[in-house]
């Protein structure tokens, strides 16, 4: 199964833009989960966490959770993010594939999974 983490913009001016960011990048990791994907989305990981650390703790975090990943899914106004901007940095210098569509990671997954699990109609597994 291949892992994919989500760029994207979490920081903004307010606590609803902030909410925002979230609801984006967790919308297109539901959607790397129904490719058949295992996905990290730092932005419910660390969700209402403002303020508990250092952002450097959240960033450097951030970082080590894309060296463990196989692909980078941007959310859009990743650029816009210092964060995302250095995330994306360190996939290139890694050699990890890095994607502006959910539609690019999908023919990219049908390349390395079976090509039910790329669908994305998935039957309920009990």
């Amino acid at each position: 199964m291949k892992l994919v983490y989500i760029a994207g913009p979490y920081r903004a001016s307010g606590q609803w833009h902030i909410f925002q960011n979230i609801r984006r990048a967790e919308a297109l990791a539901l959607q790397v989960w129904q490719m058949g994907a295992a996905c990290i989305c730092p932005h419910k990981n660390t969700e209402h966490f403002n303020g508990a650390a250092p952002d450097r703790v959240w960033l450097d975090g951030d970082l080590e959770m894309v060296r463990r990943c196989d692909a980078i899914l941007c959310a859009p106004g990743w650029e816009s993010s210092s964060g995302s901007l250095g995330e994306v940095a360190l996939a290139k210098q890694l050699g990890l594939p890095i994607f502006q569509s959910t539609e690019e990671l999908r023919n990219w997954l049908a390349e390395a999974l079976p090509s039910e699990a790329v669908s994305g109609q998935h039957s309920q597994v009990l």
